[in-house]
């Protein structure tokens, strides 16, 4: 039995560990040929809405492996625009992989600061900065006044947006304009401050 063969085995598995260590392997190992499984899976998952984690895990595979058919189902989610869900999270930065043209595409980025809350704009700006996606000044530019101006920060106890923007930037040109915003990242003892000094130093964190 080929690995292809034994993760279709785990994703059929009754048990849900092995069905979400199959999905892992595949964000892992971008395993092709396996999108009409996963979705197959999901289906079924997200009809028995019992597990956020393997509905999550099964939607990243969908952008990793740019797997269509999934659009109109992550389109929906991130329209959903349900706030501090880790579903929406994953949709929008699946969304994002499934609509852009190139790393250098802004323009799904911009559709959905059109509409989104906290959840869709993490999401993106996650999936932006691990992609290693880059843009022009002005593009940048645009970026960075607009999470600016949102609140980033969300509520007590979640992740501060400029996280994935701040990852982001570690491969654009450092310009007045971005290291202003690197600069007041800078909080001490936060994982904000931590990524923000490597992308000053051109380097990702994820």
């Amino acid at each position: 039995m080929n690995e292809t063969e034994k993760i279709k085995a785990l994703l059929s598995s009754s048990k849900i560990n092995d069905r979400r260590k199959a999905v892992k392997s595949v964000i892992k190992s971008n395993y092709k040929g396996l999108g009409l499984e996963l979705y197959n899976l999901y289906l079924i998952e997200k009809e028995k809405n019992k597990s956020w984690e393997i509905q999550s895990e099964l939607i990243e595979c969908f952008g990793l492996l740019k797997y269509m058919p999934s659009l109109n189902d992550v389109e929906l989610i991130s329209k959903a625009n349900i706030e501090h869900d880790m579903i929406t999270i994953k949709a929008s930065g699946c969304l994002l992989r499934l609509t852009r043209n190139s790393l250098v595409d802004v323009l799904p980025i911009k559709n959905v600061f059109d509409y989104g809350k906290y959840s869709v704009v993490h999401g993106t700006l996650m999936t932006m900065g691990v992609d290693k996606m880059y843009f022009t000044d002005d593009e940048t530019e645009y970026i960075i006044k607009f999470v600016n101006q949102i609140n980033y920060k969300g509520d007590k106890g979640y992740s501060d947006l400029r996280t994935g923007l701040a990852n982001a930037c570690a491969g654009w040109i450092k310009n007045e304009v971005v290291n202003n915003f690197l600069n007041s990242c800078l909080a001490p003892n936060t994982v904000l401050n931590n990524v923000a000094s490597k992308s000053l130093e051109g380097k990702y964190s994820y």
